[in-house]
């Protein structure tokens, strides 16, 4: 996918995959510690086959957060990984700024996810 043909999907569309990749990182991430604990793994935790398929290996998702810039890789991880209060973005940029740098940060990290 080119990033033209990335920038024409809704911001709302593409927000929704960025959230639901970080989600599935996440859980990966819990489900990896689970069974480094010893834990069995329940049929209610499985993930969708395909997008399982996608972050099987945590390190494709922890590569792309490696290929972004320093301030994409703060957006994506402060917005959808970690649950900051929403007005963090105030402390680094003015609104306009900010943004402008998540449309960004969000329309590379979909970028490389499908490249």
């Amino acid at each position: 996918m080119k990033l033209k043909e990335i920038e024409l999907i809704p911001l709302s569309r593409k927000k929704i995959i960025v959230k639901e990749m970080c989600c599935l990182y996440k859980k990966l991430k819990l489900l990896e510690i689970n069974q480094k604990n010893g834990k069995k793994l329940m049929a209610e935790n499985k993930i969708g086959d395909q997008k399982y398929d996608i972050l099987r290996s945590h390190s494709v998702f922890e590569g792309i957060l490696e290929l972004l810039d320093n301030n994409q890789k703060l957006i994506i991880t402060n917005e959808f990984l970690e649950n900051k209060r929403r007005d963090w973005g105030d402390d680094f940029w003015s609104k306009s700024t900010f943004y402008k740098r998540k449309n960004d940060a969000i329309n590379t990290f979909i970028f490389y996810l499908y490249a």
